[in-house]
């Protein structure tokens, strides 16, 4: 009797309901599973993958994203295989192959699973939650003289 007066007294949504209404562009969108929980809509990097260096060079830097992951090298700034994933997961970067067509995430987890790049997918996990909880974190890469 008492959960049909509570659902009755309500206007039929729960506290963790939100109607589209009530959300912006300019408010964090959440999802589930165990991608990270934060997306940013307008703040979208654009990154070129380098399949011979196995990272992604930023071509378009958009929002703070870019000032705590990725190393610079000779004036350009480039992302390893995990941040780039990790930055797609959360909508932060677009990916962009050779001939400027759309690198989806299923094409990232693909060359997660390949290995060539200096990551499998236990050490992306890793990652993936350390960046999470928000640790800034990264590895070292040499990209030559």
């Amino acid at each position: 009797m008492e959960i049909e007066d509570l659902a009755s007294s309500s206007d039929g949504m729960s506290d963790l309901e939100v109607t589209s209404k009530e959300l912006n562009d300019e408010e964090l969108q959440y999802t589930s599973g165990s991608i990270p929980k934060l997306q940013f809509k307008k703040d979208t990097s654009k990154a070129h993958w380098n399949a011979e260096m196995g990272m992604a060079g930023v071509i378009e830097k958009k929002g703070k994203m870019w000032i705590t992951t990725g190393i610079v090298r000779r004036g350009k700034l480039y992302y390893t295989i995990e941040e780039t994933l990790f930055l797609a997961e959360i909508l932060a970067v677009h990916m962009l192959d050779v001939d400027d067509t759309t690198l989806f995430l299923k094409d990232l987890y693909e060359k997660v699973a390949e290995g060539k790049s200096g990551c499998c997918w236990e050490t992306f996990e890793v990652y993936r939650h350390l960046k999470s909880l928000g640790y800034i974190v990264g590895r070292y890469v040499s990209l030559g003289p």
